[in-house]
This record gives C-alpha cells, structure tokens and sequence, in this order.
C-alpha cells in the first residue's frame, strides 16, 4: 500500500481515545488515523432496552460509514458488543477488528487461566464469551475470573485519573494463580503503568496488541 492507509477507530466512550492515539502513535504512527464517537452505545447497552439485532443493524450501519469516508481498515474500541460487530463485519472488503481479538490470541499462548478486569461491567462476559470461544477454536479449556472496579469509571468521568488507575492497580494486586491479567477496555490502557508491578502474572492491554494486529492485516493484504 503505496500511501499511509486511513483507519477508522469507533469509540462508545470518550476515554478510549487517548489511549487508541498512544497506541498508533507507538505501533503505527504512518497510519491517518480517523476517530469516530458513538457516546450512546454503552448507556443502550446499558439500559437493556435494546435487542442484539438492533445493535447488528447499528454497528453494521457504523461500518459502512466508515466505508463510505475511505476507511482502509476499522477498529472498535467498545469492547462490550463483541456478538454484534462480529456479525456486522461479515463480508466486509477492509480488516474490521473487534477491540480485544488480538489481545485474547494473546492471552492464549500464555495459558488456560485468565482474570478480566473491567470498569464497566457488560465488558466482562463480553470478554469471557470470546475467551471461551478462541480457545474452544484451538481445542483448549479455559477458567475466566471477572473483576468489577466499580467506582473507577466514575473516576476517570469525573477527571481524576489518578484515582482511577489506583483502584485497578488495587483490584491487580489482589489477583492471584492465574497465566494473564486482561484489562477489557481501551480506556483501561492508562493504569497499566501502575497496574504491572503489582500484577501477579503478565498483564495485556488491548490497544497495541489491536494496532499491531490491523497493521498486519491492512499492510500486508
């Protein structure tokens, strides 16, 4: 691909922006990077009013957006609509990556015991469903441990970063027996610097375990 490609990034929370730029700025810092905000997703999913279906159409409609703006390849950054974007992205003509794919592949050369950190709570059975599923693939048994931190998204809402990287770096510490810690948001992406000295196993994070993934998929296609 002669000129740099352009990447749509979808993003459900403000928060996941920062560290999505971080990420294509260490791991692809050629790539013309585009972000798009649908700030409704995580309140619809939420509020339960909403069926799987219309998150379908919903995240299909996002797709071809991106597509009709010149998108070379498209990342979500919400890691709690795994089942729809994998739907919507069937028969695609450009990679479309579900947030923590690549993260997972990760997590699986590593082990079979895993624990799930999220600030926002749909983000844990979304994360242990494809766990399960990706290691169901390769013929694998798996145990996945969630852990809510609750009163950290308010936290970062409410500007103070710092209390919300302490209380993941609490929730990390107080882990144990397991082969990786998966924090389950890009948001999340900021507290490993003070999450991983305080980590009993290796800790993954999903923005540059997915840059470094659609990198390779859009580059080399």
């Amino acid at each position: 691909m002669g000129e740099a490609p352009r990447i749509f990034v979808v993003h459900a929370l403000a928060a996941s922006l920062a560290p999505v730029a971080q990420a294509f700025a260490d791991g692809w810092p050629k790539a013309k990077l585009c972000n798009l905000m649908d700030d409704a997703l995580s309140r619809d999913r939420r509020s339960g009013h909403f069926s799987e279906e219309e998150f379908q159409h919903r995240f299909a409609d996002l797709i071809q957006y991106c597509l009709a703006c010149g998108a070379d390849g498209v990342l979500f950054a919400c890691s709690a609509f795994s089942g729809a974007i994998e739907s919507a992205r069937r028969g695609t003509p450009v990679p479309v990556l579900k947030p923590d794919e690549a993260m997972i592949g990760q997590a699986l050369e590593m082990g079979h015991s895993f624990a799930v950190v999220a600030t926002y709570e749909p983000s844990i059975e979304s994360l242990r469903s494809q766990i399960e599923a990706e290691a169901g693939n390769c013929g694998k048994t798996v145990s996945v441990r969630g852990v809510f931190v609750e009163d950290a998204m308010r936290a970062l809402n409410d500007g103070d970063g710092a209390r919300h990287d302490a209380l993941i770096a609490r929730a990390v510490s107080e882990l144990s027996e397991v082969d990786a810690v998966l924090l389950a948001q890009f948001s999340m992406a900021r507290a490993a610097a003070a999450s991983v000295p305080r980590s009993p196993a290796p800790l993954l994070t999903s923005p540059l375990s997915a840059v470094a993934r659609l990198r390779s998929l859009v580059v080399d296609r």
